[in-house]
């Protein structure tokens, strides 16, 4: 039988993309969620349900950018969901910070939701800019950029039960080189601390089975530094810092970070968009 007919004699649900999954002792059906922006989940009969939501990931930051903290995510098993129409969100991720000589921190990312819970975007990566290199707070906080010790911020906050903090970023009170910016933070682990001219690692994201395959979401971005070496984004689409050149983006459909981009003040180098979000449910079909 096909998956249409099979939808067509078992209209438990419509919306997103559907799969059906044998794990060999229930047919389980999927709903993927992964266009940015609203959507609908109709339930014909009360079904119980998994399901998980990440929003999108915050831009890394520029001139020792820090990384971009992942999008919040949330995960909760056996929902009773009743008959009805249920709103989903699914988050953008937040652009990345511009180079050049007016440059900008990385911007946060959108929450993704189902009807009222909701998953908050990640924070974006601070700029390594004296007295405004904090990263910003989110699901998973943002890196802090490497700025002067002098009136440095701290990196962002994550949210409680969606992520966790950015890295702290390493400051020099004279000297330009030592300095670079922290991890943002991941759904699994806190963003890593710079080190000296060397930018920390994104956190890592939490896997899940994912019809029978190990995925990563949520992965914060790695941050960058002066002239240094670069941090690596998280597991779960975080994308890597980059000193010569404009950072990676945040992987799509995680909610990664965007990885934070290096060089010194008024470097040209972009920092990377976050990652969009996701929203995946799944319920048991039958028992073939």
């Amino acid at each position: 039988m096909s998956i249409i007919q099979n939808m067509m004699l078992n209209p438990f649900a419509t919306g997103g993309e559907i799969f059906e999954y044998n794990t060999g002792t229930v047919i389980e059906r999927w709903h993927f969620f992964k266009n940015p922006g609203e959507d609908i989940f109709q339930v014909y009969y009360p079904i119980e349900v998994d399901y998980l939501i990440v929003a999108g990931g915050g831009g890394g930051g520029v001139w020792r950018g820090g990384g971009g903290g992942a999008g919040g995510r949330i995960q909760n098993n056996n929902q009773a969901f009743s008959v009805g129409s249920y709103t989903i969100q699914v988050g953008r991720g937040g652009p990345g910070g511009q180079g050049g000589a007016s440059g900008t921190a990385g911007s946060d990312g959108e929450d993704s939701s189902i009807n009222s819970t909701i998953a908050i975007g990640g924070g974006g990566g601070g700029i390594g800019q004296n007295s405004n290199n904090g990263g910003r707070n989110g699901g998973s906080g943002g890196g802090a950029g490497g700025a002067s010790s002098f009136g440095s911020q701290p990196p962002g906050t994550g949210t409680a039960g969606q992520g966790n903090n950015g890295g702290d970023s390493n400051d020099s009170a004279f000297s330009t080189p030592p300095r670079a910016g922290g991890g943002g933070g991941g759904a699994g682990a806190a963003g890593s601390a710079a080190g000296n001219a060397q930018g920390g690692d994104g956190g890592d994201g939490i896997s899940n089975n994912v019809m029978g395959v190990t995925t990563y979401y949520a992965g914060g971005g790695g941050g960058s530094s002066n002239s240094g070496g670069d941090g690596i984004g998280g597991l779960g689409g975080g994308g890597n810092g980059n000193v010569s050149g404009d950072a990676d983006d945040g992987e799509a459909n995680t909610g990664g970070g965007g990885g934070g981009a290096g060089g010194g003040n008024q470097s040209s180098n972009n920092g990377g968009s976050g990652g969009s979000g996701i929203v995946i449910i799944k319920y048991t079909l039958y028992t073939p």
